[in-house]
């Protein structure tokens, strides 16, 4: 549980781009996976510093890599964005981390990606993974379809859920960053730095962007 103090450390390591893990988040048994999704490009540091505390199993992105760049709406800043991107997936790849999937977003050049990650697994809309046993469903748009799986990831933007069932977890990867618990299926959360949804142009409730 967060005290006061928390609260104020979270917000004052916000300000320096770098994550504030309380105790109880830095004494959570492996193996743990970490789902972010629609990153402002500056915000990778602060991620990769987190993958360095935590040092999970697994890191999903569910799409929107370089969110400041609007591709769908501005196609012509495809160089800008290959550009943010590369050093991105170089340090992404050189994380202490077993598994990366990426599942492209509606801002994202698919080629460009594929052409940049050497280890990292991207992923088609509405896939499927297996981690230690339990099953995702990954996409970058949440859709209201019935989907028996353990967790189902998301990101693009904050739907009314009608929800599915009540075996599934759904996580929204755009208000805050999710860390899951593989062995006990317990979810946890961390704030973005300050300055993310500036960032992502968007004022909450993201609505199609």
């Amino acid at each position: 549980m967060f005290s006061i103090a928390d609260v104020f450390k979270t917000g004052i390591y916000g300000l320096f781009n770098r994550p504030y893990l309380t105790t109880d988040l830095l004494e959570l048994e492996p193996p743990l996976a970490v789902h972010v999704s629609d990153t402002p490009s500056f915000c990778y540091p602060y991620i990769f510093r987190l993958v360095q505390q935590l040092r999970p199993l697994v890191l999903i992105h569910t799409g929107d890599l370089i969110d400041e760049i609007k591709l769908e709406i501005k196609p012509t800043e495809l160089k800008a964005y290959a550009g943010k991107l590369k050093p991105v997936c170089k340090k992404l790849e050189q994380l202490p981390v077993e598994n990366i999937y990426l599942v492209p977003g509606n801002h994202d050049h698919v080629e460009t990606i594929l052409g940049l990650v050497r280890r990292s697994v991207v992923l088609p809309e509405k896939s499927w993974i297996e981690l230690e046993g339990l099953q995702f469903f990954l996409s970058h748009k949440y859709y209201d379809i019935e989907v028996d799986a353990d967790f189902y990831l998301f990101g693009h933007s904050l739907p009314e859920m009608d929800w599915i069932n009540r075996r599934t977890i759904p996580l929204n990867g755009i208000p805050h960053i999710n860390i899951i618990s593989l062995s006990t299926k317990n979810t946890y959360t961390l704030a973005y730095p300050f300055g993310t949804d500036s960032a992502r142009t968007m004022l909450l409730p993201k609505i199609g962007l």
